[in-house]
């Protein structure tokens, strides 16, 4: 009986000691220096300081696009085995699609990334078994 008061008392001391541990994180300012940006006219308007114009006019932009998002998810090592590509553009959708492959002659094993003309977004990327 004595071991299970003692056991007790432990554990409501424990429990005591775990409740009162104040957190020392704060995350209601970032730490450095900054600026507030209050709520001014130009920083309301979407279209200040915007640049109105296709981001991706052209190939050799997008399979430049396309390969650094293709770096980004597979190594190195496995990007150097598509060494043949192909770059088309749907002209009704805007959308660039850049396509890598093994071979001319080989089916499947594609790795394909459909790129937004008019903002450079990446709409997808598949690879083909």
């Amino acid at each position: 009986m004595l071991k299970k008061f003692i056991l007790l008392i432990i554990m409501i001391i424990g429990v005591i000691f775990m409740g009162s541990c104040k957190s020392t994180y704060n995350n209601t300012e970032p730490e450095g220096e900054y600026e507030i940006i209050e709520n001014s006219q130009e920083y309301i308007n979407p279209d200040y300081g915007r640049i109105i114009q296709d981001y991706v006019n052209d190939a050799d932009t997008a399979l430049r696009i396309a390969d650094a998002v293709l770096q980004g998810i597979f190594s190195e090592k496995e990007l150097e085995e598509f060494v043949d590509y192909d770059v088309s553009y749907d002209k009704q959708k805007g959308i660039w699609i850049v396509n890598r492959n093994v071979g001319p002659y080989t089916l499947g094993g594609d790795l394909t990334c459909a790129i937004r003309r008019s903002n450079g977004e990446i709409l997808m990327v598949v690879f083909g078994e």
